[in-house]
Protein backbone atom coordinates (compact mmCIF):
# COMPACT_ATOMS: atom_id res chain seq x y z
CA UNK A 1 0.00 0.00 0.00
CA UNK A 2 2.81 2.42 0.80
CA UNK A 3 3.10 4.95 3.72
CA UNK A 4 0.57 7.69 4.08
CA UNK A 5 1.77 10.81 4.94
CA UNK A 6 0.52 14.22 6.79
CA UNK A 7 1.78 17.82 6.52
CA UNK A 8 1.98 19.16 9.97
CA UNK A 9 2.53 22.54 11.19
CA UNK A 10 2.29 23.70 14.82
CA UNK A 11 2.73 26.38 17.23
CA UNK A 12 3.15 24.26 20.34
CA UNK A 13 3.17 27.30 22.61
CA UNK A 14 -0.32 27.88 21.38
CA UNK A 15 -1.31 24.86 20.29
CA UNK A 16 -2.16 25.75 17.43
CA UNK A 17 -2.20 23.63 13.83
CA UNK A 18 -2.71 22.76 10.31
CA UNK A 19 -2.95 19.18 9.58
CA UNK A 20 -3.19 17.94 5.56
CA UNK A 21 -3.60 14.84 4.13
CA UNK A 22 -0.99 14.71 1.73
CA UNK A 23 -1.54 11.16 0.51
CA UNK A 24 1.84 9.14 -0.31
CA UNK A 25 5.03 11.10 -0.24
CA UNK A 26 5.43 11.67 -4.78
CA UNK A 27 1.49 12.49 -4.74
CA UNK A 28 2.11 15.94 -2.33
CA UNK A 29 5.90 16.53 -2.74
CA UNK A 30 5.92 19.09 -5.40
CA UNK A 31 5.68 23.18 -5.65
CA UNK A 32 2.55 23.02 -6.89
CA UNK A 33 0.93 20.40 -3.92
CA UNK A 34 -1.61 22.23 -1.90
CA UNK A 35 -0.20 21.22 1.21
CA UNK A 36 2.86 22.93 -0.05
CA UNK A 37 1.12 25.94 -0.71
CA UNK A 38 -0.46 25.95 2.86
CA UNK A 39 2.90 25.21 4.84
CA UNK A 40 4.56 28.62 2.73
CA UNK A 41 2.15 30.67 3.16
CA UNK A 42 1.90 29.89 6.95
CA UNK A 43 5.65 29.81 6.88
CA UNK A 44 5.87 33.60 5.27
CA UNK A 45 3.34 34.61 7.87
CA UNK A 46 5.58 33.30 11.22
CA UNK A 47 7.29 30.50 12.61
CA UNK A 48 6.06 26.78 12.89
CA UNK A 49 7.25 23.47 13.22
CA UNK A 50 6.79 21.99 11.02
CA UNK A 51 6.62 17.53 9.72
CA UNK A 52 5.81 15.96 7.03
CA UNK A 53 4.45 13.25 9.38
CA UNK A 54 3.94 9.25 7.99
CA UNK A 55 1.98 6.43 9.31
CA UNK A 56 4.78 4.11 9.90
CA UNK A 57 5.52 5.52 12.72
CA UNK A 58 3.15 3.45 14.35
CA UNK A 59 4.71 0.22 13.34
CA UNK A 60 7.91 -1.46 13.40
CA UNK A 61 8.64 -0.29 16.89
CA UNK A 62 9.65 2.91 15.09
CA UNK A 63 8.85 4.97 18.40
CA UNK A 64 11.66 3.38 20.30
CA UNK A 65 13.85 5.78 18.19
CA UNK A 66 12.44 8.60 18.32
CA UNK A 67 13.10 10.83 21.52
CA UNK A 68 12.33 14.18 20.68
CA UNK A 69 9.49 16.08 21.79
CA UNK A 70 8.85 18.24 19.37
CA UNK A 71 8.43 15.44 16.85
CA UNK A 72 6.76 13.39 19.38
CA UNK A 73 4.07 16.77 19.50
CA UNK A 74 4.39 16.61 15.76
CA UNK A 75 3.30 12.75 15.92
CA UNK A 76 0.68 14.26 17.83
CA UNK A 77 -1.37 16.09 15.09
CA UNK A 78 -2.48 13.10 13.34
CA UNK A 79 -1.93 10.16 15.20
CA UNK A 80 -3.23 8.78 18.52
CA UNK A 81 -3.22 5.88 21.16
CA UNK A 82 -5.43 4.25 18.93
CA UNK A 83 -3.47 4.08 16.05
CA UNK A 84 -0.86 2.39 17.75
CA UNK A 85 -3.35 0.17 19.70
CA UNK A 86 -4.42 -1.03 16.33
CA UNK A 87 -0.77 -1.77 14.85
CA UNK A 88 0.65 -3.82 17.99
CA UNK A 89 0.34 -6.77 20.12
CA UNK A 90 0.27 -5.57 23.77
CA UNK A 91 1.28 -2.16 23.25
CA UNK A 92 0.89 -1.45 27.10
CA UNK A 93 4.20 -4.05 27.31
CA UNK A 94 6.02 -1.80 24.76
CA UNK A 95 9.49 -0.36 26.28
CA UNK A 96 8.29 3.03 24.31
CA UNK A 97 5.16 3.25 25.91
CA UNK A 98 5.43 6.33 28.10
CA UNK A 99 5.44 7.91 24.03
CA UNK A 100 2.85 6.58 23.22
CA UNK A 101 0.75 7.71 26.38
CA UNK A 102 2.48 11.46 25.27
CA UNK A 103 1.08 11.13 21.98
CA UNK A 104 -2.16 10.53 23.06
CA UNK A 105 -2.01 13.22 26.03
CA UNK A 106 -1.25 16.14 23.15
CA UNK A 107 -3.60 14.76 20.52
CA UNK A 108 -6.66 16.45 22.73
CA UNK A 109 -4.79 19.85 22.93
CA UNK A 110 -4.56 20.79 19.36
CA UNK A 111 -6.40 23.91 17.66
CA UNK A 112 -6.62 22.83 14.52
CA UNK A 113 -7.18 25.79 11.51
CA UNK A 114 -7.12 25.69 7.71
CA UNK A 115 -5.12 27.24 5.72
CA UNK A 116 -5.76 26.13 2.26
CA UNK A 117 -8.31 28.10 0.89
CA UNK A 118 -5.74 31.48 1.71
CA UNK A 119 -2.84 29.78 0.62
CA UNK A 120 -4.36 29.28 -2.32
CA UNK A 121 -5.07 32.72 -2.99
CA UNK A 122 -2.07 33.89 -1.87
CA UNK A 123 -0.27 32.44 -4.74
CA UNK A 124 -2.37 32.39 -7.14
CA UNK A 125 -2.36 28.43 -7.67
CA UNK A 126 -5.01 28.52 -10.09
CA UNK A 127 -2.45 30.54 -12.31
CA UNK A 128 0.93 29.84 -11.37
CA UNK A 129 0.92 26.25 -10.05
CA UNK A 130 3.34 26.84 -8.38
CA UNK A 131 4.43 28.69 -4.74
CA UNK A 132 6.75 31.13 -4.28
CA UNK A 133 10.39 30.31 -4.37
CA UNK A 134 11.71 34.28 -3.12
CA UNK A 135 13.93 34.59 0.20
CA UNK A 136 15.49 32.31 2.29
CA UNK A 137 13.93 29.11 4.66
CA UNK A 138 15.19 29.90 7.59
CA UNK A 139 15.47 26.85 10.32
CA UNK A 140 15.52 28.72 13.47
CA UNK A 141 16.62 25.63 15.73
CA UNK A 142 19.78 24.95 13.59
CA UNK A 143 20.06 28.54 12.66
CA UNK A 144 20.41 27.40 9.19
CA UNK A 145 19.27 28.89 5.97
CA UNK A 146 18.44 27.32 2.06
CA UNK A 147 18.36 30.00 -0.31
CA UNK A 148 14.60 29.40 -2.07
CA UNK A 149 16.08 30.49 -5.31
CA UNK A 150 18.97 29.10 -5.91
CA UNK A 151 17.31 25.89 -4.84
CA UNK A 152 14.57 26.49 -7.27
CA UNK A 153 16.71 27.03 -9.99
CA UNK A 154 18.95 23.54 -9.10
CA UNK A 155 16.13 21.06 -8.68
CA UNK A 156 13.97 22.36 -11.65
CA UNK A 157 13.73 18.92 -13.43
CA UNK A 158 11.21 17.55 -16.64
CA UNK A 159 9.14 15.12 -15.01
CA UNK A 160 4.82 14.31 -15.16
CA UNK A 161 3.52 11.54 -16.69
CA UNK A 162 4.19 12.82 -20.40
CA UNK A 163 7.57 13.91 -19.38
CA UNK A 164 7.25 17.27 -20.23
CA UNK A 165 6.59 18.84 -17.24
CA UNK A 166 8.86 21.20 -15.11
CA UNK A 167 8.58 20.22 -12.24
CA UNK A 168 10.32 21.03 -8.58
CA UNK A 169 10.37 19.01 -5.57
CA UNK A 170 9.82 21.18 -2.32
CA UNK A 171 12.75 21.36 0.11
CA UNK A 172 10.06 21.48 3.07
CA UNK A 173 8.62 18.26 2.83
CA UNK A 174 12.00 16.07 2.13
CA UNK A 175 13.65 18.56 5.11
CA UNK A 176 10.61 17.38 7.66
CA UNK A 177 9.57 13.97 6.52
CA UNK A 178 9.45 11.11 9.05
CA UNK A 179 11.31 8.50 6.93
CA UNK A 180 11.65 6.87 3.84
CA UNK A 181 8.82 8.92 1.87
CA UNK A 182 11.82 10.80 -0.23
CA UNK A 183 12.87 7.92 -1.84
CA UNK A 184 9.18 7.39 -3.71
CA UNK A 185 10.02 10.83 -5.33
CA UNK A 186 13.31 9.71 -7.27
CA UNK A 187 11.96 6.86 -9.37
CA UNK A 188 13.94 7.43 -12.17
CA UNK A 189 17.21 8.06 -9.32
CA UNK A 190 18.77 11.24 -8.74
CA UNK A 191 21.12 14.00 -10.11
CA UNK A 192 25.01 14.21 -8.74
CA UNK A 193 24.09 17.50 -6.74
CA UNK A 194 20.90 15.93 -4.90
CA UNK A 195 21.74 16.42 -0.95
CA UNK A 196 19.58 13.11 0.06
CA UNK A 197 21.26 12.77 3.30
CA UNK A 198 19.91 15.92 4.65
CA UNK A 199 16.30 14.56 4.37
CA UNK A 200 14.32 14.53 7.50
CA UNK A 201 17.05 16.13 9.27
CA UNK A 202 14.71 19.04 9.97
CA UNK A 203 11.73 17.13 11.12
CA UNK A 204 10.12 18.51 13.86
CA UNK A 205 12.29 21.93 13.80
CA UNK A 206 11.44 25.30 14.04
CA UNK A 207 10.98 26.84 10.29
CA UNK A 208 9.67 30.81 8.78
CA UNK A 209 10.46 31.88 5.54
CA UNK A 210 11.89 35.35 5.20
CA UNK A 211 12.65 38.03 2.65
CA UNK A 212 16.23 38.61 3.82
CA UNK A 213 19.03 36.55 6.02
CA UNK A 214 19.11 37.24 9.52
CA UNK A 215 22.45 37.87 10.75
CA UNK A 216 24.02 34.28 12.47
CA UNK A 217 22.60 31.88 9.92
CA UNK A 218 24.31 29.95 7.97
CA UNK A 219 23.57 28.82 4.20
CA UNK A 220 23.72 25.49 2.88
CA UNK A 221 23.46 24.05 -0.30
CA UNK A 222 20.07 21.72 -0.51
CA UNK A 223 18.80 20.21 -3.65
CA UNK A 224 16.34 17.62 -4.05
CA UNK A 225 15.86 16.70 -7.76
CA UNK A 226 14.94 13.51 -9.71
CA UNK A 227 17.28 12.74 -12.57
Amino acid sequence: MGQIYHACIYDIESRTCCVIYADKFHANCYSFSGAVAATHHMLRKMPYNVMWGGDYVVIDDALAEIDCENILLGISIYEDYASFDANNIDISKKPYYDKVKFIEKNSKTWNRISAWDNSQMYFEMQTTKSVSFSGYLLNLSKKLAINLSDYYVSSLFFGGKTGDALMTIDPISVLTETGGGAQMAYFQGTSAVTTVDLAGSWCGDLLQIADALPDGYDVIECCFVDI
